[in-house]
């Protein structure tokens, strides 16, 4: 694990960006149920002379409810809106529109507002965390981009739908309100793009948007294109 947040710092370009409190430049951690992935997505040799970075491991409390909350939360609202919008016309919507619409009306007000809480004590969470370091920096999603005609993928040896696995790192940012951005950052071995995602404090777009804007400054990973 803690190899894997070397890398990050060997790889994360940070010339370009000061940080109050850390005049060496930001730190960036990565919460480490996505370490493994770090690793495997970013390379240490590629940007060796990446300077101004202090990396660490860190730990969110509190993050195996707040999944299980945020998914909550998706199905109330998603059924919701999806309700309104398709109306007597919901049989003719998409086999997943309707999953999201029978499962939110099953969630009960009790339901709804305890997910609320946890969303609070999550955003608590994670803000105690960027008090400790600038940015969260994990990978975008725990899986290549799927086929059109990929409703279920095998990650790890677990079976999840496709998005289940697209969205598994992305949600913490949308339930907790905070900045963050994708940029590419290379390709697996089929060709496919892979992404690093960059967290940051609340109103901090800035930061998150100058890291972002270094790192391709120093890559063009942006620039390429996966093969035909």
């Amino acid at each position: 694990g803690n190899a894997a947040g070397a890398v990050v710092g060997q790889s994360v370009p940070v010339t370009n960006f000061r940080s109050a409190g850390s005049p060496q430049g930001p730190s960036l951690a990565a919460p480490s149920p996505s370490l493994a992935v770090l690793q495997a997505v970013v390379s240490p040799e590629e940007h060796s002379d990446a300077a101004g970075a202090v990396v660490r491991d860190v730990e969110i409390d509190t993050l195996d409810l707040a999944h299980g909350a945020f998914a909550g939360l998706i199905m109330a609202e998603a059924s919701a809106a999806l309700e309104t919008h398709f109306g007597r016309r919901l049989g003719e919507a998409s086999l997943e529109v309707q999953m999201f619409v029978q499962v939110g009306r099953a969630l009960q007000a009790r339901h709804y507002l305890a997910a609320q809480r946890q969303r609070t004590r999550t955003y608590d969470a994670v803000r105690r965390v960027l008090e400790t370091v600038d940015l969260l920096a994990f990978p975008t999603t725990i899986c290549a981009p799927p086929r059109p005609d990929e409703y279920v993928l095998d990650v790890g040896g677990v079976e999840r739908t496709a998005m289940e696995a697209i969205a598994w790192l992305t949600w913490l940012a949308n339930f907790t309100g905070l900045p963050a951005i994708s940029v590419p950052c290379g390709f697996t071995g089929a060709g496919l793009p892979i992404g690093l995602q960059l967290a940051g404090r609340a109103f901090a777009d800035a930061d998150v948007l100058t890291l972002a804007h270094a790192y391709q400054q120093r890559t063009d990973w942006h620039r390429r294109r996966p093969p035909a």
